[in-house]
């Protein structure tokens, strides 16, 4: 079975719920959930307008694999990975390239709810999972991007990381 972000997050609020999404039982979405949607993207549009004033650095949309894959620093915003059965769609990962170390990954994740910090952290790592399991490089930091508070927090990720892989 293919984990998707979506099913994760489902599981994190609901694990019965979770089981109707991964069941593929058809459903129609309320205009309450088409509101809901469209506010999320709206902060998530916010966030990433943010990282990139925050950064400088070359901010490159909707990346193949190849240009994931391309030496330098860069900005990867909306990034769709796959890696075995994990599959994600990460707001934003950062690559940093320093000469004479391996090239480290930080994944960003647009806070949506600051009062479920905790599944927010969980699904920063489940991205991080699925960019570690992409990329083969340990990924040990994180962001959490508030877009309308205008700030980024850091969040250590390997005690998230084994419990994402418990659950997963």
């Amino acid at each position: 079975m293919v984990i998707t972000k979506e099913l994760f997050a489902s599981y994190l609020n609901c694990q019965t719920k979770a089981y109707l999404k991964s069941s593929a039982a058809s459903c129609q979405q309320s205009k309450f959930g088409m509101w809901r949607s469209s506010w999320e993207n709206n902060l998530r549009r916010q966030g990433m307008d943010f990282l990139q004033e925050k950064t400088g650095r070359k901010t490159v949309e909707n990346p193949t694999e190849a240009e994931l894959s391309n030496k330098g620093s860069a900005v990867y915003v909306n990034c769709s990975i796959e890696a075995g059965e994990l599959r994600s769609s990460i707001d934003a990962a950062e690559k940093l390239e320093l000469r004479g170390v391996k090239a480290q990954w930080i994944p960003y994740r647009c806070r949506l709810d600051k009062r479920a910090e905790r599944h927010e952290r969980l699904l920063l790592a489940y991205d991080a999972l699925c960019l570690q399991t992409f990329t083969g490089v340990p990924v040990r930091v994180g962001k959490l991007v508030d877009g309308v508070g205008n700030r980024a927090k850091k969040v250590r990720l390997n005690s998230l990381l084994k419990a994402v892989q418990d659950h997963v």
